[in-house]
């Protein structure tokens, strides 16, 4: 049997159609409720407001989940690019008894299903604690966060493995503690004096269980700010996760600051590389602006917006009054009030584009705060130079109080949406939280191509939150890093999205995992405008007696890329298409937990009736072999067939468990430690 290896390729996506609106000249089109997304965050005090795409369900399309503030949140499952609220059994109801603020997801037990993590804010003697709902399958899910404190007062929160140890650990942004302010001889505030909450970082121990290791692992060498949004990158690409944390009332308070990553101890490195900037900050973004393979950074403010640039050994603040948001205001002699923002590649020319978010907070006199504060959206013309679209060409008209931002192709269309959740300012407005479909597949000509990358981590943490990979083609490359995080107390789609132009053929794509082995793999000569699903360093076998899987790969239009040495392939491609029984041919199997631990019990999932399974060596040595009974197998309500696999006599290191099921076999990489 031939050695394939570690990738899925989802090739050549049919066209999908476009739903709700006619054909438009414009780059984005407005179509939340004509999708079935009704949302408001009702606010009591102008915190809050975050959005995540991410696939609650497992079915290939990012469904959505939208924090309500005192409201219930909504989670939203994507159909075909419409979506329906989960209903009673998914658990959310909980957060109707909390102002809940922010939310990230990701997989915190490795076992294939993404979790998600809402943070809340109380005051006084009001009931508050954060969130972490385990996602049991079929869209339900349980609170299972036991750091339970009287009163929390979280922003968000971010996910990063810091140890590398396979477990994705919970850094969790708090704000204002006890208000203060500074007032002149005529009592008017002309200054801000808050005591800060502060953050705090949480160890995955594994099974749901964390501890609170803030003063073990946190520098608290400086007062901590009150943060509002950071981002875990690999701002040195030294093969581990820093930490970015943006401060709201830093010039007065404490400023931004960088956290870097020693040996899984974060520092205070902020003045070493120029990252102290005071400002208000409220939201973050990344991307490689310029090309170069390092990540660089936009941070919004109450006023002018910071753009940086990464040098290396430092941030380089770019003077660029287009995309800075001062004096944009609707009204003149106010400020732009920034939240979340997001780069995407809009039309796919390699570039990346921004949006940001404004919307509305109330201030003190010194800080002329603008109600109609209208989001921005800025084209990149190339590397540090943005362009400002007007309404007319972009179609992006959010003239209320934006505050999440997050990005994906949740329509499966090569393009990228942006999702914004929008405040009710006033409280009993009618203005609701938005979804910008992006046209640019139907009005920009054929020529724009693009490529998707979605991971796995087997070694790595399985959502693969801190991989980096970087694509090259013809005589440009582009990094990428998977976040788990961003904005504004939000979290974009983890499948990656590059714009490529008029590139037909990926020279390689390098992808630098975020474990203890420091695994790289490399991919050559990929084809575009496909989706790539890869798992990292790992045998998986589809075999069936159609399918050639020992050196070509057939995609849905009849054609095929030769593979490179070292094959790493899957064998079946699986089509992303509106032929839902087309997909239904290639059945999914998974074991979880993986990594494991010696004398324990691991679960087997198949989508068909598995009729055995035998334990191997990595050198294909048996050692042992089970027949499975019906009365071995449980039948989930999802539909899979469930058994549990005893590895009681494997010692620590990497075993085969190769399944077998009436047309097909599978083996999968099973990793004791």
């Amino acid at each position: 049997m031939a050695n394939i290896f570690n990738m899925f390729v989802i090739c050549n996506l049919l066209s999908f159609s476009i739903i709700g609106h006619s054909q438009t000249s414009t780059h984005f089109v407005q179509v939340a409720q004509s999708i079935g997304v009704n949302h408001y965050n009702k606010h009591s005090n102008f915190n809050g407001g975050g959005c995540a795409f991410f696939d609650s369900d497992n079915d290939g399309d990012d469904d959505i989940y939208l924090i309500s503030g005192t409201n219930k949140d909504q989670l939203l499952i994507n159909n075909d690019g419409q979506f329906e609220e989960a209903g009673f059994f998914s658990g959310l109801g909980l957060t109707a008894n909390y102002y809940t603020t922010g939310v990230v997801t990701g997989d915190l037990n490795n076992d294939g299903r993404e979790d998600i993590f809402v943070t809340t804010i109380g005051s006084g003697e009001i009931l508050s604690k954060n969130i972490l709902f385990f996602n049991k399958g079929n869209n339900e899910y349980e609170d299972v966060w036991l750091q339970f404190n009287t009163i929390e007062k979280s922003s968000g929160a971010v996910l990063v493995d810091f140890d590398n140890d396979g477990l994705l650990d919970i850094y969790v942004l708090n704000y204002v503690d006890e208000p203060g302010f500074i007032r002149d001889e005529d009592n008017v505030i002309i200054a801000y004096d808050h005591l800060c909450y502060p953050n705090s970082l949480y160890h995955n121990l594994g099974n749901f269980q964390f501890q609170d290791v803030t003063d073990l692992y946190l520098s608290t060498d400086e007062d901590q700010g009150c943060t509002l949004s950071a981002m875990a990158t690999d701002f040195d690409r030294d093969r581990d996760i820093d930490l970015l944390v943006c401060n709201d009332f830093g010039n007065d308070v404490v400023p931004n600051r960088m956290l870097m990553n020693i040996n899984g101890t974060f520092f205070s490195q902020t003045k070493d590389y120029g990252f102290n900037d005071g400002i208000y900050s409220m939201g973050m973004a990344a991307a490689d602006l310029d090309h170069d393979l390092d990540m660089d950074y936009y941070i919004t403010n109450f006023g002018s917006n910071i753009l940086l640039e990464n040098k290396s050994d430092t941030l380089h603040t770019i003077v660029d009054p287009v995309a800075s948001s001062a004096n944009n205001s609707e009204n003149p002699g106010e400020l732009s009030i920034s939240w979340g923002a997001a780069f995407l590649d809009y039309n796919n020319d390699g570039y990346e584009d921004l949006y940001v978010a404004n919307g509305y907070v109330p201030a003190p006199p010194f800080l002329p705060s603008s109600f109609n504060d209208r989001d921005r959206f800025y084209e990149n013309l190339g590397g540090f130079q943005f362009s400002e679209q007007t309404i007319d060409v972009s179609g992006l008209d959010n003239i209320h109080s934006g505050r999440g931002v997050a990005i994906s192709d949740y329509d499966n269309d090569g393009d990228q949406d942006i999702l914004v959740n929008v405040m009710r300012i006033p409280i009993n407005g009618e203005m609701t939280s938005q979804i910008y479909q992006n046209q640019s597949n139907t009005t920009i000509a054929d020529s724009m191509h693009w490529v998707q990358v979605k991971l796995e981590g087997l070694v790595a943490n399985k959502s693969a939150c801190g991989a980096n990979v970087e694509l090259y083609h013809q005589d440009d490359q582009i990094l990428k890093e998977v976040s788990c995080g961003n904005s504004h107390g939000s979290s974009s789609s983890k499948t990656l999205h590059f714009g490529v132009g008029t590139t037909k053929t990926i020279d390689s794509l390098v992808i630098y995992w975020p474990n203890t082995a420091q695994t790289v793999d490399t991919y050559s000569n990929l084809v575009v405008d496909s989706l790539y699903y890869i798992k990292e360093d790992t045998t998986y076998l589809t075999i069936n007696e159609e399918t050639d899987v020992d050196t070509t790969a057939m995609v849905d239009d009849g054609g095929f890329f030769e593979l490179v040495s070292p094959k790493k392939y899957i064998g079946n491609v699986i089509y992303r298409s509106v032929d839902k029984d087309l997909a239904k041919e290639f059945a999914s199997i998974r074991i979880y937990p993986n990594p494991t631990l010696p004398k324990s019990t691991i679960n087997l999932e198949c989508d068909t009736i598995p009729i055995s399974y035998e334990l191997l060596d990595m050198t294909g040595r048996s050692i042992t072999e089970t027949r499975l009974f019906p009365s071995d197998l449980k039948k989930s309500e999802d539909g899979r067939y469930r058994t549990q696999v005893k590895v009681d006599d494997l010692n620590a290191g990497l075993y085969l468990i190769q399944v077998t099921t009436k047309n097909e076999q599978y083996t999968l990489k099973l990793i004791v430690n």
